[in-house]
């Protein structure tokens, strides 16, 4: 669990000399995009305020948070390529809920999105952080959406601050 004010830096393992590279997690400054689906609304919604709360805890701003909402996860690549295209944001989080049902159709979409978010961030050269979760059932999905501090949404928001500073970091190396 995380409260508000924790420390931003990133506690590395002692490897003797070898050099290593790591992220912070201080957003002061950082510019976020997030692309969320509305399909499965409450639940996304709370990942999307999570991810928020997140950002802000660890120093980001109102006016550095853009939130995208699209109608599915499916529609979430096609929004952060052209965000990524733009080159005006420091990451990109995708979020997003695909609950299994008795077709393969979640199966598809969840290859589908997660081969395109990886692609689009290879191509890009920008932190896409993909947190569309994948679950069998809502309960599953409750666990991961709503758990606050917890949950997906802030793990995501976590995950993009620090890798704004490692991109930056492997653009001096």
């Amino acid at each position: 669990m995380h409260t508000k004010g924790i420390a931003k830096d990133i506690e590395l393992p002692d490897l003797g000399a070898v050099r290593q590279t790591a992220g912070s997690r201080d957003a002061t400054g950082k510019r976020f995009v997030i692309v969320v689906s509305r399909f499965n609304e409450s639940l996304t919604q709370a990942l999307v305020q999570t991810a928020i709360d997140c950002l802000k805890s660890y120093g980001a701003t109102d006016e550095l948070i853009r939130v995208v909402w699209v109608p599915g996860a499916y529609e979430i690549p096609s929004v952060v390529n052209r965000v990524a295209a733009a080159n005006t944001c420091d990451a990109i989080i995708a979020l997003g809920l695909v609950v299994e049902g008795e077709t393969m159709h979640a199966e598809v979409i969840n290859y589908a999105v997660g081969d395109a978010l990886q692609r689009i961030a290879m191509a890009h050269h920008i932190p896409v952080i993909h947190e569309v979760v994948s679950v069998y059932n809502i309960e599953q999905a409750e666990v991961r959406c709503l758990g606050g501090q917890g949950s997906r949404g802030w793990y995501a928001a976590e995950a993009a601050i620090e890798m704004t500073h490692v991109f930056n970091a492997l653009e001096r190396l």
